[in-house]
C-alpha cells in the first residue's frame, strides 16, 4: 500500500487529531478552497451591484472556508465540521437562489459555469465529510 492511500491512524495531540488519509484531506482542501474563491472572486464582482446582506455572506463564506481549510490542513479538531457548516448552508442559498429567489437577487437558472462548479465542489465536500463522520460515528 502505498502512503497517500492509506489511512492514518487516529490520533490526538492537544488540538491536532488525525482524520483522514493524506488523499481524503488533500481532496477535502481542494473542495473547499474551490469554493472559497468562487465565493470571494463573485463578492468582490457583486461588491457594487447587489444587496449588502448577500455580499456579506458570499465574504464571510470565503473567510470561513479560508479558516476551515487551513485548520483541516494543521489538523485541527473540528475543522472537518466547520467545513461542512460552511459548504451545506451555501448549498441551500445557491439552490434556493436559483430556483425561487432570494429578497433583491435576481439569478434567474443556475447555468453560470462558476455557479455549477462551486455547487458541485460543495456538494461533494459535504459528501466527503458525511463519509467521514458516519466513519466516526460506526453508523
Amino acid at each position: 500500500m502505498s502512503a497517500v492511500t492509506r489511512a492514518v491512524p487516529r490520533t490526538r495531540v492537544g488540538m491536532r487529531t488525525e482524520v483522514a488519509s493524506l488523499a481524503v484531506t488533500v481532496t477535502g482542501v481542494f473542495l473547499l478552497t474551490i469554493g472559497g474563491a468562487i465565493h470571494f472572486d463573485l463578492g468582490d464582482a457583486l461588491l457594487h451591484r447587489a444587496p449588502h446582506y448577500l455580499v456579506a455572506l458570499f465574504f464571510l463564506n470565503a473567510v470561513g472556508t479560508l479558516v476551515a481549510v487551513a485548520g483541516i490542513a494543521l489538523r485541527i479538531r473540528g475543522a472537518w465540521t466547520l467545513g461542512a457548516l460552511v459548504a451545506a448552508p451555501s448549498v441551500v442559498l445557491l439552490l434556493i437562489a436559483g430556483t425561487r429567489g432570494l429578497p433583491s437577487v435576481h439569478l434567474r437558472t443556475l447555468t453560470s459555469g462558476s455557479e455549477v462548479v462551486c455547487l458541485a465542489a460543495e456538494i461533494l465536500y459535504t459528501l466527503l465529510w458525511l463519509r467521514l463522520a458516519r466513519r466516526d460515528l460506526r453508523i
